[in-house]
């Protein structure tokens, strides 16, 4: 009995061994399908991959780079060059409005005319007669002087007496035009004759021979350059004890740079021109 049993036993155990080493139609489907799945899962990781690398390379400029600092950059160093330059442009252009401003007026300077007291002549002083005195004006400069107009006077006073601006009054004098608004050319002159009112008293004509008085003759021109702007002179001379003339210490001048129409006879020309400056 034991003998056919353990055959059966044994063919049983062959059997199920057998059965376990068969695969089954599904499980060689499954086993089939693996390469494919794999292969299609390789091709999906692939491209997902590739997406991935573009992706990354077309935002790494924008996105991961960092920017350039302004002085590596050409449009940086403009834009530095530009804020610079502003303030030496100003700069420049501030000097040479003013070195053009100097270069007109010392221009002006140089070409305007300037009108002056050259001498005095024809003088007469004595008793019983009228005093009378021619003064040369002259124009030094290089161009006309234009709407010339000048008065003169003169004063008696005590032997000693220093002249000042008190003593240069005209309050009873007129305007004295040579000619109608003169023009003086450059290099020529005009003649302005003071002559008194009065007869010279012998007392007077004493007084100044004796050193007890002196006679002050002082005047002023007022006249335009050919650029409009308006220039005056002032002159002073004095009768000595001989009756020859001196300058006096003060009140000769000629305007430079002062603007004339401010000076009251100056505004005593009619009508007035507006200066160019």
């Amino acid at each position: 009995m034991s003998g056919p049993l353990n055959k059966r036993v044994t063919k049983l155990e062959e059997s199920v061994s057998h059965l376990e080493r068969v695969k089954t139609p599904r499980h060689e489907n499954e086993t089939r399908a693996s390469p494919q799945n794999a292969s299609s899962k390789k091709s999906d990781s692939a491209q997902r991959q590739t997406s991935l690398v573009e992706h990354v390379a077309s935002t790494a400029p924008n996105s991961e780079r960092p920017p350039k600092p302004w002085y590596e950059t050409l449009q940086g160093w403009y834009y530095l060059l530009g804020i610079i330059g502003i303030p030496f442009a100003i700069g420049y252009a501030v000097i040479t409005y003013f070195q053009w401003h100097d270069l007109r007026h010392s221009f002006q300077v140089d070409q305007r005319a300037w009108v002056g007291l050259a001498e005095s002549t024809n003088i007469t002083f004595r008793a019983g007669e009228t005093a009378k005195i021619t003064h040369v004006l002259t124009n030094s400069g290089r161009t006309p002087a234009i709407d010339l107009i000048t008065h003169a006077n003169s004063k008696l006073v005590p032997y000693g007496t220093r002249f000042s601006d008190s003593l240069a009054t005209y309050e009873d004098m007129d305007p004295v035009l040579i000619g109608s608004r003169s023009t003086i050319m450059p290099g020529k002159n005009a003649y302005l004759v003071l002559e008194a009112k009065q007869p010279v008293t012998r007392e007077h004509f004493d007084d100044v021979v004796s050193k007890r008085s002196m006679l002050y003759m002082f005047g002023e021109a007022c006249y335009r350059d050919i650029f409009g702007d308006t220039h005056y002179t002032r002159f002073c001379e004095f009768l000595m004890p001989d009756l020859t003339l001196g300058n006096c210490p003060t009140y000769n001048y000629a305007q430079a740079d002062e603007d004339g129409r401010k000076h009251e006879f100056c505004r005593k020309m009619d009508p007035p021109v507006p200066s160019k400056r």
